[in-house]
């Protein structure tokens, strides 16, 4: 017959604690994806609804390709600071 030690309890602990802060860091990673992707959305959103500046106005540009192509480079470049944050954070470690 076997007898209970306090190794098992533990090991029971550890996994326990490893397995919460696990479940809270994904918990903070997603809720960090849904805030910058509705940051990111509510941004283009804003520009594509939002008044041109005069420029548009003057060189009789289409409002709505202008407003096109700021959205587009507002979108790669929010693209393009998280991959630059990735990166440097990978090259860090």
């Amino acid at each position: 017959m076997r007898r209970y030690t306090g190794h098992t309890l533990a090991k029971f602990v550890v996994t326990l604690a490893t397995a919460v802060v696990t479940g809270a860091i994904a918990v903070a990673l997603s809720k960090a994806v849904e805030g910058m992707t509705d940051y990111k959305l509510n941004m283009l959103q804003e520009t594509m609804t939002g008044a041109l500046a005069d420029w548009s106005m003057e060189m009789e540009v289409d409002p709505t390709f202008g407003k096109t192509v700021l959205s587009f480079f507002k979108f790669w470049l929010f693209g393009s600071v998280l991959v630059a944050f990735a990166t440097a954070m990978a090259r860090c470690s």
